[in-house]
């Protein structure tokens, strides 16, 4: 059965190595895509999706996998809102309450 393969090649939760070293030999009619500059499934997926359906439509068809529509795109590693970024404002938050509180009991007494 003819079989691909699709990796990507900054896939850190299951990298194109391990398949292209522990998987692809075991597939007599198996071969492998690894897409530059991608993740896991969310990338595959989600950043070039027509380049992928293309790609999966080229290999039901006629089984060729066609993967010429994909451009390489520049991983941003920006994770946006991080814990550190949660934690400070959950102090500042906390800080300004009690600095509220106090500045009120201070008026009420």
């Amino acid at each position: 059965m003819e079989t691909l393969l699709v990796s990507g090649s900054a896939d850190f939760s299951t990298p194109a190595q391990f398949a292209t070293e522990e998987l692809l030999p075991l597939l007599s009619n198996g071969r492998q895509v690894v897409l530059s500059e991608m993740g896991h499934t969310g990338d595959l997926f989600g950043l070039q999706s027509e380049a992928m359906f293309h790609m999966l439509a080229t290999f039901f068809d006629p089984g060729e996998g066609d993967d010429s529509m994909f451009e390489v795109q520049p991983m941003h590693f920006d994770t946006g809102l991080g814990f550190l970024d949660m934690a400070h404002a959950v102090v500042n938050a906390v800080v300004a309450a009690a600095v509220v509180l106090a500045a009120a009991l201070v008026m009420l007494f």
